[in-house]
């Protein structure tokens, strides 16, 4: 079990939710090995354009994604303890040239202490260099691009409840949607 907060990058919630993904049995992985999870509101809020797009309620998914990962959203107060948090955002995008949305997780990781847990190979590499990659030592696949797909139908959302028993919820999705985006 990780003793450090594990920060998830939207790969890994996407792959927690799409029972098709390559990388979904890592995602459960990780979710059944540490304990203290922490998403950033950037993170959690690119995870739900899908649902947003598909018309769904994204504050529920919002919360049950919460739940059911026992995770909390990283807490802006702890995130801009030393210096403000743009700042150090800055600097370590400017450092590893990742895309926002992956330098928000790396940056998130380094503020709180914790650990990076992603799919995503630029994001794998740096947090690797800066010595915050969570590592699974039962990694089946290896890591590469994360999916930007939205869940399809009849993707669920998979996690292990309190009881130790799997909680599942369906995915409901528009039969117009592609991939995240309207077919034209």
């Amino acid at each position: 079990m990780s003793a450090s907060p594990v920060v998830l990058d939207t790969c890994v919630l996407i792959a927690w939710a799409k029972q098709r993904d390559v990388h979904h049995s890592d995602a459960l992985d990780v979710l059944a090995e540490a304990e203290d999870f922490v998403i950033h509101e950037i993170t959690l809020a690119e995870y739900l354009a899908g649902p947003a797009q598909l018309g769904q309620d994204v504050a529920a998914i919002a919360s049950q994604v919460l739940a059911d990962l026992h995770a909390r959203v990283a807490d802006p107060a702890q995130l801009s303890r030393d210096q403000c948090f743009a700042a150090h955002l800055a600097t370590v995008r400017a450092q590893t040239r990742l895309k926002m949305p992956d330098a928000i997780v790396l940056a998130t990781a380094l503020a709180i202490g914790g650990k990076v847990s992603t799919f995503d190979g630029a994001l794998h590499d740096a947090a690797e260099g800066r010595g915050v990659l969570y590592i699974v030592p039962a990694m089946k696949t290896k890591v590469t691009a994360c999916s930007d797909a939205v869940p399809d139908v009849g993707d669920v959302h998979t996690t292990v409840g309190v009881s130790g028993l799997p909680k599942v919820a369906p995915v409901k999705a528009d039969s117009d949607l592609h991939h995240g985006r309207r077919a034209g």
